[in-house]
This record gives C-alpha cells, structure tokens and sequence, in this order.
C-alpha cells in the first residue's frame, strides 16, 4: 500500500516548480521564494496600519469639510413645529435675497410673542433663520441654534411663523427675503442683517 506522500510524488513527477526568477526576488524573500515568516508579519501589520491612517485622514477630510447640519449647530434635532407654509403662499425663488449689507431689514408690523412652557433663562432662547415671502409674511423658519432647551425654541418658532413685515422691494418689485432672527425670552426680538 502506498502512502499519500508517494502518491503526490507520482503525480507531480515531471513538472517543475514555478516560482519568482532570482533576479526579481525581494529582498526579504528566502532563497525557495517564498518570504520569511517574520517579514511576512511586518509587511501586513505595516500595510494594516497605513491603511488605517489613510481611512482616519479620509474620514477628517469629509467631516471637516461637510457643511454642519441644524441639528449639529444646536446640539439637538431640530423642531417639528418648523414652520413650512410656502405651499400656502406659492412656492418661493430658489434663492431668496439674504438680509445684511446693502440690504436692510424690513420693519416688523405684526409680532406674536411666544408662549413659553416655563420661565426661560435670561439670555436668547433661539436664533432662527426666516424666510419671507413677497407680501412679508413668514413662510418658513429654521432654528439654526437652540440656546435654552428644545421646548422653548418650539415655542419661539410657532410664534415667529406668524410674524409679518413690511414687504421688501428690490427696485420697485417686492422679493422673497431671508434673515437670522434672535428670540429673547422677553419681546423684543433682534432681526439680524445678515451673518
């Protein structure tokens, strides 16, 4: 009876080995061509790590250069009472024009004041960014930055939706504007001219 080793000899009599010519052997490489155990390790654990450093600064890159999410300016997600009335107001051009600059705000003629569901803390409760449509009725806000707790800004955003202004005209025709809105926790709301 024959063993296993005599058979395999058998059936590879007559081939020869295929392996890398002398003169391409990497250094590390034993004289068979196969690589050492030792420098086969290194070589992987090197590769693994630069691999990692090239996923780590891949992964810096986008997040530094990703513009921050509403949710990430406030620390929270934003509010689902966010006002979004453009459908009752016609849509609005693709970019209204920002506040700030050249560009003065528009006198507030209606205010609603919040009514919030405990005392805020001294200091603004929310800064909001706002949308207004030509006739200068609040068609959409955004918080931008929640300062004292997502209860309180829900309120300031339900009472800034209703909030108008005189329309803005930009050469004698009335536009869509866009401002920055910070709501105190008393009445008298700063509308910003611009970032």
């Amino acid at each position: 009876m024959t063993s296993h080793d005599d058979k395999l000899e058998t059936l590879l009599k007559g081939f020869r080995p295929v392996g890398p010519r002398p003169e391409m052997q990497a250094p590390w490489a034993r004289p068979d061509g196969a690589a050492s155990g030792r420098t086969s390790g290194r070589l992987w654990i090197g590769m693994a790590l630069v691999g990692l450093v090239a996923g780590a600064a891949a992964l810096l890159f986008v997040l530094s250069t990703r513009p921050p999410t509403e949710a990430a300016l406030s620390g929270t997600v934003a509010p689902a009472v966010a006002a979004s009335p453009r459908a009752a107001f016609g849509q609005g051009p693709e970019s209204p024009v920002r506040v700030g600059g050249d560009v003065a705000a528009p006198r507030r003629i209606r205010q609603v004041e919040p009514s919030y569901p405990r005392d805020p803390e001294p200091g603004p409760v929310a800064v909001l960014e706002v949308t207004g449509n030509p006739e200068g009725r609040i068609a959409e806000v955004r918080v931008l930055r929640d300062l004292q707790g997502m209860d309180l800004t829900s309120a300031a955003v339900e009472a800034v939706s209703q909030w108008e202004y005189e329309p803005l005209e930009l050469g004698g025709e009335p536009v869509w504007f866009l401002m920055t809105v910070i709501v105190p926790p008393a009445a008298r709301a700063q509308d910003s001219e611009g970032p």
